[in-house]
């Protein structure tokens, strides 16, 4: 099982119907059915749920009903550098493996 976090669009977010399925754009082939997401959303960097894989979308699991934002924990989290006082180094692709405890850290804020 591996970890991801996923950053959706802003605009793709503002056009969905439903937060309950997302499909993703571009899904590597050593993910898997077991594997796990958090998705967040760019440019406000709202972390939107937990989600997993199922036929080539990814279904919440269990969505943020306080909605945080990604930058509150960039401490916290492995994958993110520090720059500067006002500039953390996170990611060009949209989709990143992260470690476990990453994966629950940023879950557990989600309820």
């Amino acid at each position: 099982m591996k970890y991801w976090l996923y950053r959706i669009k802003k605009e793709e977010y503002e056009e969905l119907d439903s937060h309950e399925q997302i499909e993703i754009d571009y899904m590597p082939e050593e993910t898997d059915k077991e594997d796990k997401f958090i998705i967040h959303i760019s440019e406000i960097g709202i972390i939107l749920g937990a989600y997993r894989i199922n036929d080539e979308k990814l279904i919440a699991k269990e969505l943020s009903t306080k909605k945080p934002k990604l930058k509150e924990f960039y401490e916290k989290l492995s994958f993110i550098d520090f720059v500067n006082d006002r500039t953390y180094k996170i990611f060009a692709k949209r989709l990143k493996e992260i470690t476990k405890e990453d994966y629950e850290m940023l879950k557990e804020k989600l309820s």
